[in-house]
């Protein structure tokens, strides 16, 4: 793909790379737009905090931001003949402070509850990354409420725990003045190059060949 050729709206200059989707996501874009559901494939992860310093809060998510593309990636689906997802160098993560400290345990979980269903009827514009925002809700004078909300495109279960886990580390080490672990930046591109230099001719027939006399049941070849 050219930068200079493309004459539509997305801003190239702010971009790093622009690749086709890997067949998951392709699936689960295609679905996602098939349903039309304003809150479909929005993802919501609540944990509470304590004592929280709003400035190490902010700085230890646009760290994780900044090591992960995927929380940096925008989706176009009709801007070009094949659906591709763009990298951009830096995005602005969309943060919320709320502060219900002052309501009863009971009227804390009916707003917690009103809130988490009005953030998933907002759902995402694929083409506007991040495709994620962060609620801080403060519920007592030292406990915080942290809504992360995804869309289902940027992370599965597993990478969420992982992104999760990397979220807490970097607030530690921040908090207490400690230097960050180096971390190797990702390159997905490059696993997209290579699944699509792959022969997939070959691929078929292994698999034709695999399962050709199969009848009922049975293990994959890697089981």
């Amino acid at each position: 793909f050219d930068k200079k050729s493309y004459s539509g709206q997305i801003r190239m200059e702010v971009l790093i790379c622009i690749y086709p989707l890997g067949s998951f996501k392709l699936g689960l874009l295609f679905h996602g737009l098939d349903d039309g559901e304003v809150g479909a494939y929005l993802e919501q992860i609540r944990c509470d905090l304590i004592d929280v310093n709003l400035e190490v809060f902010e700085k230890s998510w646009l760290s994780v931001i900044n090591r992960h593309s995927i929380l940096r990636t925008a989706f176009y689906y009709d801007d070009f003949k094949v659906q591709v997802q763009g990298v951009f160098h830096e995005v602005k993560l969309p943060v919320e402070i709320l502060d219900y400290s002052t309501f009863q345990e009971n009227e804390q979980v009916r707003l917690l509850e009103e809130y988490e269903a009005s953030e998933r009827t907002k759902g995402f514009d694929l083409k506007m990354a991040p495709l994620m925002r962060v609620a801080l809700v403060k519920l007592t004078e030292n406990r915080y409420r942290m809504l992360w909300i995804y869309h289902h495109l940027i992370s599965d279960g597993w990478s969420m725990a992982i992104l999760m886990e990397a979220f807490l580390t970097t607030y530690g080490s921040l908090l207490e003045s400690r230097e960050l672990p180096v971390a190797t930046v990702d390159n997905y591109e490059e696993y997209i190059r290579y699944i699509e230099n792959r022969d997939k001719r070959e691929e078929q027939n292994f698999w034709q060949n695999y399962l050709g006399k199969v009848e009922s049941t049975t293990l994959l070849p890697f089981i």
